[in-house]
């Protein structure tokens, strides 16, 4: 597993095994693969999602009061321009 962080580069996580990846690494990603989002799961989020690194990474977690946990859950929907671009993002939080 990894975990985006505010900061660039990369990190150790308070999680363990976990590495953490900064913004200059999801653009690096995205860049390299031609791919506009990064879109993840299997980290908790009070809200059920979290957006970060400008936009480009996005983290779901759909289990709401996740062990006992007053979080919600979340599902992304997406909807793409006729090119195949991302035309709108929306989240269905529960």
């Amino acid at each position: 597993w990894s975990d985006p962080m505010e900061e660039d580069g990369f990190s150790s996580s308070k999680r363990g095994v976990v590495m953490r990846f900064g913004p200059d690494v999801t653009e690096r990603f995205l860049q390299n693969n031609k791919l506009e989002l990064l879109v993840r799961s299997h980290q908790e989020q009070q809200e059920g999602y979290k957006v970060m690194h400008n936009g480009k990474c996005i983290t779901i977690f759909s289990a709401s009061n996740y062990k006992g946990q007053e979080n919600r859950g979340a599902i992304l929907m997406l909807s793409f321009n006729e090119d195949g671009s991302i035309l709108s993002k929306d989240f269905l939080q529960f």
